[in-house]
């Protein structure tokens, strides 16, 4: 058949249409819309995802723009059928539904400004860094790397990405400029020849669409259109080599549960990135200082860690009298980066169910509660339903409740930050929690285990119904601002 596409293939042929754009030739037509060169999925390419573990996998299928779609693969009994990500899931039908590009828009030297455009997407897989690499081209009036204004015409220049899934698009890393590849067009000749177009990277003797972090990509060098117009499409090759290491995401270091900026010595705080650890790791008891070849300082004391992975590490702050703006370094095998967050003899924050549901229990010693069994019975403080798994219900007027969080300052006895703890040290400092703008006072203030502090209360009456704000203060610093707790 050829490239007739006015004729429908049999079903045993193997040509098929898999994903277009919103609307279809015929709406275009009939609107008197002239077509452009974005109708369409052009520049498409494909990559089977052998390492997620779905059985049969999924094949996924990118357009220029950085647009996905996928379907699962059926051993060939019938044409696939491709959903397209449309921002929140997988959902919309390929031919014809709405899609949304996987990248953010906004930053120029990201490549997501509406001066640029990204073209050429394709993905692998790292084996070494166990990571999916997404890579296109970004075209753009001036280098993006210098900035907007550069000056210098019209060119391109190779981007990429990582994640380290590819079901849930939302988790690609900000893309960066990949090194020595920006040059301007060469418009001589009358077309945009370039030296870079349809970038694929090969590593010898890896398995198909796999790299390890060296060998070659390849690249088409001319006119764009090919044809006569010189110069003529050729095929070119560089030696890559990619520079594998810890990074630390931009605000990525923050209390346990929170997005707030200020972390107290001797508390729990997470650190967020890629490649923060060659593997996934948990410790219980008195805890390391080097996890599974992690280790991570502080001001240069060495942190207490309790849970490494690639892209999350969860750690008790070394004791330490400094405030203000300290270093973060976290090293491994790979090497080591630098953060910095703000020290304060404070920084409290409560620990979370979810992105603003504070976490916490009701006491049910009559044993009616959902978990545990007689006196240690209790229910978990939610919306009534599901959250994460677990059964949750409101809390009422006169239940005995239990919320949990970190920063809350020092305490009587000191309980030095790395060691088990079991019993109560009280915090010195008085924490004024509120529930709707309303004071409460807790039995209970302090901590109860490492680094952690446990808040005793009994819920008054007429503080409201639904989700209500949540609160608390120390030394004049306040919990974030959009936590919530259920009440019935």
């Amino acid at each position: 058949m050829g490239n007739d596409c006015t004729t429908t293939p049999p079903a045993s042929y193997g040509r098929y249409p898999i994903a277009t754009k919103p609307g279809s030739l015929a709406s275009f037509m009939a609107a008197a819309q002239p077509l452009t060169s974005k109708f369409g999925y052009q520049e498409i390419s494909g990559f089977v995802d052998d390492i997620a573990g779905s059985s049969p996998p999924y094949v996924y299928a990118l357009s220029g723009p950085v647009q996905m779609a996928r379907a699962q693969l059926n051993s060939g009994t019938a044409p696939l059928s491709f959903l397209k990500w449309n921002g929140k899931a997988f959902d919309s039908p390929g031919i014809g539904g709405a899609d949304v590009g996987v990248l953010p828009t906004g930053a120029f030297q990201n490549c997501e400004a509406p001066a640029q455009a990204q073209w050429g997407s394709s993905v692998s897989y790292v084996d070494a860094t166990q990571q999916y690499l997404l890579t296109f081209i970004c075209v753009s009036p001036g280098d993006p790397a210098l900035g907007p204004g550069n000056g210098g015409g019209e060119g391109g220049a190779w981007f990429y990405s990582t994640s380290y899934t590819l079901s849930d698009p939302t988790q690609w890393a900000q893309p960066k400029e990949i090194t020595g590849t920006w040059s301007t067009f060469d418009q001589s000749g009358g077309c945009p020849a370039w030296n870079g177009y349809y970038p694929t990277f090969m590593s010898l003797g890896a398995k198909s669409a796999h790299l390890s972090t060296t060998r070659y990509v390849f690249s088409l060098w001319g006119c764009q259109g090919g044809g006569t117009t010189p110069p003529k499409r050729q095929m070119a090759a560089r030696a890559f080599s990619m520079k594998v290491g810890p990074e630390i995401s931009p605000g990525g270091v923050v209390p346990l549960d929170s997005t707030a900026t200020t972390v107290q010595p001797g508390s729990w705080i997470s650190i967020y990135g890629s490649n923060l650890a060659t593997d996934t790791a948990t410790w219980k008891g008195d805890f390391p200082v080097t996890l599974a070849g992690t280790s991570v300082t502080i001001n240069g004391k060495p942190a207490y860690l309790s849970l490494v992975s690639p892209t999350q590490i969860n750690l008790q702050a070394p004791d330490d009298t400094a405030t203000g703006s300290v270093n973060v370094v976290v090293t491994n095998t790979w090497g080591s980066t630098t953060s910095n967050v703000t020290l304060g003899a404070v920084g409290p924050s409560f620990s979370l169910l979810d992105a603003s549901h504070v976490a916490g229990i009701i006491l049910r010693p009559d044993g009616s509660g959902t978990y545990g069994s007689g006196v240690n019975s209790y229910d978990i403080v939610g919306p009534k339903g599901t959250s994460l798994g677990y059964k949750t219900v409101p809390a009422k007027a006169g239940d005995s409740v239990v919320l949990f969080g970190v920063g809350f300052g020092p305490t009587n006895p000191t309980v030095p930050a790395g060691k088990t703890f079991a019993g109560a040290a009280t915090t010195t400092n008085q924490v004024q929690l509120s529930i709707n703008s309303k004071s409460v006072t807790p039995a209970f203030a302090g901590l109860t285990s490492a680094g952690l502090y446990q808040f005793n209360l009994t819920v008054p009456a007429g503080f409201g119904t639904g989700d209500v704000p949540l609160s608390a203060v120390v030394s004049a610093q306040k919990t974030p601002s959009y936590v919530v707790i259920s009440l019935q």
